[in-house]
């Protein structure tokens, strides 16, 4: 009930936001709510309507954030300032309320210069060898959560006890405030000490390449999924980002030096002689900023192999080698007329997949059957919309009503779109209610970070997917899998996404997914696509030489470039 209450509350949240500047509402609203009792000869009114207006900036800031974090918004300072001045104006209700008045006016007011500062980064490393890391946070994640309590308490100065407390918050809050500025200015003025330690550490260990990431850290998965595989060359190297939450992230997922330089005037800088080779696993706008460097070989790793426009897009062509799986990766390219020569290309197969255990058995065979869901999610622009997660409820109530246990692992962007969050919401507690009747689905964190992909893989005897890097994978373990139409005609679907050969393919109707059960029957009792998939595993994942794995070939073919 909760879950529908919040997604309900999001949706009207963004509408007035699209269609009226929900920001400047609720300024006005909060403001005029405060001026309203601001000369009231009541405290209790005015500490109700304080405690009434930050809690209302607390749920817009949450519903900004999909109800992900406390954080506070410039749209805040404003009415946190009138509160201190209200409090002030009110002063002969208590001394507590006055010195409270002034320190909040004073957070409120240094607070949007402060965070400017202590948030801003030009250049940082962590890892760095001697080095180790030259970036510290400062308290703007604290203060997001201080100062609306701070501001709750300067409320309430005006009862006894209550204007102790609010007066040591909202000094606590200012001399943060403070202390984040100072942090700002200090980090400014080493600045060039920093990139001198950072460019000479880098220096002395000779690294011949670099692993550029340009985006945020919602997409470190593409990042993730190459390291193992980049340690095992035992060659030194290092990870250049441009974002900062990327490179924050990263502190945990590696122990590889890695540099951030916001600026790209910076990016320079770390161009140790040595460097030979940059890599990139994404088609993000500032890759071209990093190619324009004709002295390296700029190589295209990407993070899957599927039919999807941006598989074959035409700024892949700005790099000097694209890494990709098999032939079917270059037919793409043909097939879209995007001319391209075969030497801009390196069959490696898909190093990830030399773990997933392939199926030799029937599916009809089995006799208890987990199916995997794993829908993509909506994408950036409308000729990436692939996701079935719309008709997800549909089909979790189909696979239950047909007796499967059910491993829901949805794509780690889905929360950038409001409404598949809403789904998903939705569907884990389907799938919690279930689990309370004595089942055991898989869902949440137990199958989005407990396990891997290829865990999953292991663990399911079917897929159901969308147009993804997913079923081109999953076809290494030869297990029947199901691609969900949402875009196309059942009449062009295979001709715009040949990977769809290898799978059974439902397509959407009116919004419904029913003929997903005739699907599942027929895969149930004859799977008579078993034969189909051997023959096009080859194709999409190529094969490694005789002997050899799939990761001694992508190592091998890069050693030829670093």
């Amino acid at each position: 009930m909760l879950n529908k209450m919040t997604d309900k509350i999001a949706w009207l949240y963004r509408v007035l936001q699209q269609n009226s500047g929900v920001t400047l509402i609720a300024r006005s609203a909060v403001l005029a709510t405060v001026l309203i009792f601001a000369f009231s000869a009541a405290p209790l009114a005015f500490a109700i309507t304080d405690t009434v207006l930050v809690v209302l900036l607390i749920i817009l800031n949450l519903i900004d954030s999909n109800f992900t974090r406390i954080s506070w918004s410039r749209r805040d300072d404003l009415a946190y300032f009138v509160i201190g001045a209200i409090c002030l104006l009110n002063f002969q209700i208590s001394a507590w309320c006055l010195a409270s008045g002034i320190a909040l006016m004073f957070a409120s007011a240094l607070a949007p210069f402060t965070f400017r500062i202590g948030a801003r980064l030009d250049l940082a490393g962590d890892h760095i060898p001697g080095v180790g890391r030259t970036y510290h946070p400062n308290f703007s994640a604290v203060l997001g959560i201080l100062m609306p309590i701070a501001a709750i308490a300067a409320g309430w100065a005006g009862y006894g006890f209550w204007g102790i407390v609010a007066t040591f918050l909202t000094y606590a809050t200012l001399l943060l405030v403070i202390a984040n500025g100072t942090i700002g200015v200090l980090r400014f003025l080493r600045r060039e000490k920093v990139e001198r330690e950072i460019t000479e550490s880098l220096s002395k260990q000779n690294p011949s390449f670099a692993f550029f990431f340009g985006t945020d850290a919602s997409q470190l998965y593409q990042v993730e999924m190459w390291l193992p595989l980049l340690n095992r060359l035992n060659k030194p190297y290092f990870i250049l980002t441009r974002s900062k939450s990327s490179f924050l992230a990263l502190q945990s997922m590696t122990e590889v030096p890695i540099v951030y330089c916001r600026r790209f005037v910076d990016v320079e800088k770390v161009f140790v002689p040595s460097l030979k080779t940059i890599l990139y696993v994404n088609t993000a706008l500032n890759n071209m900023q990093m190619v324009r460097f004709p002295q390296f070989t700029h190589i295209m790793l990407n993070h899957g192999d599927s039919d999807k426009v941006a598989s074959f897009s035409p700024t892949m062509r700005m790099f000097d080698k694209n890494f990709v799986a098999g032939q079917a990766a270059i037919d793409r390219f043909i097939e879209h007329d995007v001319q391209v020569f075969p030497e801009q290309f390196e069959i490696v197969g898909r190093p990830q997949l030399n773990s997933v255990e392939v199926e030799s058995r029937k599916f009809s065979s089995l006799r208890e059957s987990t199916v995997l869901y794993a829908p993509t999610w909506s994408g950036w622009v409308s000729d990436s919309q692939y996701s079935s997660l719309f008709q997800g409820e549909e089909i979790l109530r189909i696979l239950i009503n047909k007796g499967f246990r059910v491993i829901f692992r949805s794509h780690p962007m889905t929360n950038k779109n409001p409404e598949l969050m809403a789904v998903k919401r939705r569907m884990i507690e389907i799938l919690e209610h279930e689990n309370e009747q004595g089942h055991h689905h898989l869902f949440g964190p137990a199958a989005e970070s407990e396990l891997s992909i290829i865990d999953c893989f292991n663990q399911s005897d079917m897929l159901i997917t969308d147009v993804s890097s997913v079923p081109s994978d999953y076809l290494y373990s030869l297990k029947p899998s199901i691609m969900m139409n949402v875009s196309s005609s059942a009449e062009t679907f295979a001709e715009e996404f040949p990977l769809s050969r290898a799978s059974y393919v439902v397509t959407v109707e009116n919004g419904s997914v029913s003929s997903l059960n005739g699907t599942l029957d027929l895969i149930q009792s004859d799977d008579p696509m078993q034969q189909t998939r051997v023959e096009l595993k080859k194709y999409y994942l190529s094969q490694a030489p005789e002997g050899k794995e799939y990761d001694e070939l992508f190592t091998g073919t890069l050693e030829k470039y670093i």
